[in-house]
């Protein structure tokens, strides 16, 4: 069950950058109601990746009974470290923070997909 809230979680993650593409390309950023909701998807976003690594983490342990290398822990050390990118951003509104934390998020979608299809890949 918590494997897929956890996905369920990267689909909200992800679904975050689309919904900002749809309004900035289609909508032009004319709907209220819409960007209402952007506003407060900003706000949830980072709660919702720190939530995706701690539920990781806790589905990971579960599932194995102890902390070990495989797909699911590359996918959470990505998950992290993209976390901090995002971090970095706000902090510091260097562009290039953003760029590489939306690129990272195509990164993170490839090891789900490696994690969900072949978690033992490396052993």
């Amino acid at each position: 069950m918590l494997g897929w809230f956890n996905a369920f979680l990267l689909f909200l993650l992800l679904s975050f950058p689309v919904a900002i593409e749809v309004n900035k390309r289609w909508l032009k950023g004319k709907n209220k109601n819409y960007n209402q909701f952007l506003k407060k998807g900003r706000k949830m976003h980072p709660y919702v990746g720190g939530l995706l690594v701690l539920t990781g983490l806790i589905h990971g342990y579960l599932k194995l009974g102890r902390f070990d290398f495989h797909t699911g822990s590359l996918l959470l050390m990505v998950l992290a470290l993209n976390g901090l990118l995002g971090l970095l951003y706000k902090r510091t509104k260097k562009r290039s923070f953003a760029k590489v934390h939306r690129y990272m998020g195509i990164l993170i979608v490839l090891l789900f997909l490696l994690h969900y299809l072949r978690p033992w890949y490396f052993i």
